[in-house]
């Protein structure tokens, strides 16, 4: 897997084209996350097409996002469970809720095949004071995240704050998201306190504030992190 002490890119392809996989490689990505639930494929569809994003050359994050937390999967939640762990022998990643209720299955069968687990937690409204979150963070620890992965609205710039702490006192490896264009700054300075995944566009954002990976790779160049 990529190194635990370098902030890594990750280029969202959000849908089966190969050249956008390309060109996040080309623009600075480290890892590439395949947003399954945005792909519409069957399968085996998705299984093939993961296996020619796989010759790209970058480690990827299966993510199939549950509707609760801004996915677009079509069918049932056990549906959406079996088509996620059928992906893990081509990922090096896999993507699962926090509250999610079968989440600890995914991620005893993701260890077992050798594949890194995020686990995260999505607010589209706003960011939780410091107690919530670190109970977040304590929960995610204690499932067994590989990486923790928090992403919340940024509805005042105290709100920022309160994530960098976050990050400079977690207990493990941690991904902090801040969403919409107050929290759009701190997208390229969570790095910097130590934001492990730091997820970028392609063509078009698929969240709110959201940087391309190219912005993103400059700005980190600019600041030598």
């Amino acid at each position: 897997m990529g190194d635990e002490l370098k902030p890594l890119i990750v280029g969202v392809i959000d849908e089966p084209d190969l050249k956008s996989a390309q060109l996040a490689k080309k623009d600075g990505a480290d890892v590439l996350e395949a947003r399954l639930d945005l792909w519409g494929l069957s399968l085996e569809d998705t299984r093939r097409f993961l296996l020619k994003l796989k010759r790209i050359g970058l480690e990827i994050i299966g993510t199939n996002r549950w509707e609760l937390e801004g996915g677009r999967f079509k069918e049932d939640e056990e549906a959406r469970i079996e088509f996620l762990i059928h992906m893990l022998d081509i990922l090096d990643y896999v993507d699962i809720e926090l509250e999610c209720g079968v989440r600890d299955d995914v991620i005893r069968k993701a260890k077992e095949q050798g594949v890194e687990v995020i686990v995260s937690c999505h607010n589209f409204e706003l960011t939780p004071d410091e107690d919530e979150l670190s109970m977040i963070v304590s929960r995610m620890k204690a499932c067994g995240a590989d990486i923790g992965k928090i992403a919340t609205m940024v509805n005042d710039l105290h709100d920022c704050l309160r994530l960098f702490e976050l990050l400079l006192d977690s207990p493990m490896r941690l991904s902090v998201i801040t969403m919409g264009e107050l929290g759009r700054h701190a997208r390229v300075i969570a790095p910097i306190y130590g934001s492990a995944l730091n997820y970028g566009f392609v063509r078009e954002a698929v969240a709110p504030g959201q940087m391309s990976v190219g912005e993103m790779k400059r700005l980190l160049n600019v600041m030598a992190v």
